[in-house]
């Protein structure tokens, strides 16, 4: 028998074990829009984000599937274009929000000159949990008929920046945007909705722990409620 006290999870929502809250935090995302400039004057070294809204008009700005599941999938994701121009169904996971996401192909120049040559270093795994980009992936895998292998996007990165900024001018976004905007603009977000330091640096594929502290930044100009408690 179920208990009156306890709530029943929804069959859109499943319970999972490592659930710790049914809430969610709430933002005011036009304030944050507006203390932006503020925000990147004070801190140069926080690279230029787009905030959840703004990103919304961005993808609504796509006429093309094609392009919709890029700008989706960079923001999802946190991937660098050539990380998400690499992948193939085959690095997909999608099943609930639960257990969904990506295995991306680490891909980054390092090291010695002699040794810049692009390769892959590593795998990283990032989760999808939004369901409708789970179903956009889901979708748009079947209508292209791609093979396991298939790169999603057989594209250069030319053209992935291309598609990107001019979702962007479509969108009249308030800073210029090209994909890495979009890996910043998932960084700042996961900051925002309080995601560890630690789990973003590994979403983020980041080697060094002070890579990601950057983006708490985007919080360093909230701090008028604890000067409130203090008496002058």
């Amino acid at each position: 028998m179920t208990s009156p006290y306890l709530p029943t999870p929804g069959p859109q929502t499943p319970a999972h074990p490592a659930e710790l809250f049914s809430g969610r935090i709430e933002i005011n995302w036009p304030y944050l829009v507006e203390r932006r400039p503020l925000t990147l004057q004070l801190y140069p070294e926080l690279p230029p984000y787009l905030l959840l809204p703004e990103v919304h008009r961005l993808l609504d700005a796509a006429t093309h599937p094609r392009d919709h599941l890029l700008a989706s999938l960079l923001w999802h994701t946190g991937a660098r274009i050539s990380e998400a121009l690499a992948i193939t169904p085959e690095h997909l996971v999608l099943q609930d929000q639960w257990s969904s996401g990506v295995l991306l192909d680490q891909l980054k120049k390092r090291g010695r000159p002699r040794l810049a040559k692009r390769q892959v270093l590593r795998k990283r795994w990032v989760p999808i949990t939004d369901e409708r980009f789970i179903l956009e992936l889901k979708r748009y895998i079947e209508g292209q008929g791609l093979k396991a292998t298939d790169r999603l996007f057989p594209f250069t990165r030319q053209w992935g920046y291309k598609r990107v900024t001019q979702l962007a001018a479509k969108a009249a976004t308030a800073i210029e945007v090209h994909p890495h905007t979009l890996r910043h603009s998932f960084a700042c977000n996961a900051i925002l909705h309080g995601q560890p330091l630690t789990v973003l640096r590994d979403w983020l594929g980041h080697a060094d722990l002070q890579q990601t502290e950057i983006y708490t930044r985007v919080l360093a100009t909230e701090t008028n409620h604890l000067m409130r408690y203090m008496t002058f």
